[in-house]
């Protein structure tokens, strides 16, 4: 298939590369023109996004924000031939989407919200997990093209529950580092060897499931569901946690919100 990438960072250059090796040929544009060393082989660089967007069966938005998806959007636009399908790899809200779905009514071009994860995987050769949301047809019509550089391409349902997949895992992501921070820290400051810490915490998750359990049983009703620890047991250990951290003269925020939570749930 012709696809066009536009915005050629991290993310834009790896569809690039692994879009390339999968077949398809491939059109960029970047408002910063990209170092000729860098370009995979292959890559036709357009002066515009529209020129990268014209005659391609689908077009991937890699840019920063929403606001400049939708700028892009509205350039294809007003240059399109009405049968592409625009899939925004860009983390944006849900309003982008609804936005972008208002802007391509009657055009005949179709939108999906492609949400991507694990970035980091393409500097390694490695394909994204990817979420995707909106008209399931046009999903189906350029799976070739996201499995080029996705692997998993998961369908979630309509449009924006690709994007709202990707920002609950996101938010997953930044609590928990939060709260890995906070007990690693809680560790470090009580005289535990970090390592030793790290090598002890990936043998009691695998073992205990990982975090994964959790998010299983608060989707299917709530933190007492699937065998998880009592709230008793909860407010127990993260009262004793908190106590050695004020002894130890260390705060954590994230953690007295949890406990603060618990005993809410108690309570109530």
């Amino acid at each position: 298939m012709r696809i066009a990438v536009i915005g050629l960072g991290q993310i834009g250059m790896g569809v690039c590369r692994l879009a390339l090796q999968g077949g398809h040929e491939v059109h960029g544009y970047d408002v910063a023109t990209p170092e000729s060393a860098t370009l995979p082989a292959g890559l036709v660089l357009a002066d515009s996004p529209a020129a990268a967007a014209r005659d391609s069966d689908c077009v991937l938005l890699a840019v920063f924000d929403g606001a400049q998806a939708l700028e892009v959007l509205r350039a294809i636009l007003a240059d399109a031939a009405g049968s592409q399908v625009v899939a925004v790899l860009s983390t944006v809200t849900l309003e982008t989407m609804r936005e972008a779905d208002r802007l391509v009514s009657g055009t005949g071009v179709r939108v999906l919200d492609c949400g991507v994860s694990a970035g980091t995987a393409f500097q390694e050769g490695a394909k994204l997990a990817l979420a995707v949301g909106g008209e399931q047809a046009a999903c189906e019509r350029v799976r070739p093209v996201l499995e080029s550089f996705g692997d998993p391409v998961v369908y979630m349902g309509g449009l924006g529950s690709g994007m709202a997949a990707k920002l609950a895992r996101n938010l997953m992501h930044y609590c928990s580092g939060l709260a890995d921070w906070e007990s690693a820290s809680l560790a470090a400051r009580a005289g535990v060897d970090v390592n030793s810490f790290v090598e002890f915490i990936k043998a009691a998750e695998l073992k205990g499931k990982g975090h994964m359990r959790y998010v299983r049983a608060t989707a299917d009703g709530g933190l007492e569901d699937d065998g998880l620890p009592p709230n008793s047991y909860a407010r127990k250990d993260l009262r004793a946690a908190l106590d050695l951290a004020t002894e130890l003269e260390l705060d954590l925020p994230a953690a007295t919100l949890a406990a603060g939570i618990f005993d809410g749930l108690a309570e109530g």
